[in-house]
């Protein structure tokens, strides 16, 4: 069986995608997989042993460009796929769905009705309290498929593990700390961020790595943090690839991170985290267990845990309030920690 997944987002939107792939490979052992992304989101799948090939679409700003762009990978549909899926809300997904030429084409319910009712033989759609790796998984379900476990999957070349090898420290429990993103609004403000470092490097003797993007707004953020500590972390903002990136994580004790990529990279080698929540609701983007099938979730703020993992948001009814910070502002209030206490608790639990 020839299969086709079209996803058209970030790389943690593709990354969560991978429970998908890997129960469609272990319920159809023979099928080919395909994934069709935008731009450079693939690579977060680079190196995946369940996918046979990852085309890419070139990011286009509006439908007009799509269609341009799409004359080049019309190569994709004389494939003949059996099978398409596609996980976004929105026409593109339906456009490639309906030219696809699959026997059963599954997707979601948005977008145009009209071109819904031909790019489609089968749909889900988006329910509000549902974590989105399950959601991810209800074309499984459409087609009485079992669900083997929910885990998040990354893979790494045995390069990027030999060279990690050299630049972390020797003889160190380590602790990984990602405090950005390019949506800055998601962040803790700098003073706790350096108190917490400082905690775990004078105070715990463990060996922190601040990692972030190569963006300027990260950059920044992660300069600004700096200057409030006392003690020197291993500063490698900027500095690895995301294959690196990944090999890294694989290296460390304990993760605490934002709502971020590096969140779901984590879950993906089984590292406990600690995540700071905001705007964004942890009952759909909360790290996940990767041993186990049950989210425990809720849309509230206040400190929740799945398994191995943390999630630590403020106790307020506007949480989770989906904006791009307070009022759009792009300032989340929620995420102003004036007193590291109960952090640093958690903190000293995770690493005993």
């Amino acid at each position: 069986m020839k299969i086709l997944i079209t996803k058209f987002k970030t790389f943690g939107d593709v990354l969560l995608l991978t429970p998908l792939i890997r129960n469609l490979k272990v319920n159809i052992p023979n099928s080919s997989i395909d994934i069709l992304v935008e731009g450079k989101y693939g690579e977060i799948l680079k190196n995946n042993p369940y996918i046979n090939k990852i085309h890419t679409l070139e990011n286009q700003k509006n439908k007009f460009g799509f269609f341009l762009n799409l004359k080049n990978f019309l190569k994709i549909f004389n494939h003949k796929y059996n099978l398409c899926i596609s996980t976004d809300r929105g026409d593109k997904g339906a456009i490639i769905s309906l030219f696809s030429r699959a026997d059963i084409r599954i997707g979601r319910k948005s977008g145009s009705k009209i071109l819904l009712k031909f790019a489609f033989t089968n749909y889900f759609q988006f329910h509000g309290d549902r974590h989105v790796i399950d959601l991810n998984l209800d074309p499984l379900r459409i087609l009485n498929l079992k669900i083997t476990d929910k885990g998040l999957d990354v893979f790494s070349s045995t390069e990027n593990d030999s060279k990690i090898l050299d630049i972390v420290p020797k003889n160190k429990k380590l602790v990984q700390i990602h405090p950005t993103s390019f949506a800055i609004y998601k962040s803790l403000n700098d003073k706790a961020f350096s108190e917490i470092i400082d905690y775990i490097e004078l105070e715990l003797d463990f060996r922190v790595l601040i990692t972030a993007g190569k963006n300027e707004n990260e950059i920044n953020k992660v300069q600004k943090i700096l200057k409030l500590c006392k003690s020197k972390p291993l500063n490698l903002s900027g500095k690895l690839s995301l294959s690196e990136l990944i090999a890294l994580n694989r290296k460390v004790n304990l993760v605490l991170t934002i709502d971020t990529l590096l969140m779901h990279i984590s879950s993906a080698n089984d590292k406990p985290i600690i995540a700071f929540f905001g705007p964004t609701s942890v009952a759909n983007w909360g790290p996940w267990d990767k041993n186990e099938m049950i989210s425990p979730y809720k849309r509230q703020g206040g400190i929740q845990t799945f398994g191995k993992h943390t999630v630590i948001s403020q106790d307020r009814e506007c949480i989770p309030c989906s904006n791009v910070g307070c009022m759009n502002s792009g300032l989340s209030d929620c995420l102003l920690i004036n007193d590291t206490s109960e952090i640093k608790y958690l903190i000293y639990k995770s690493l005993q």
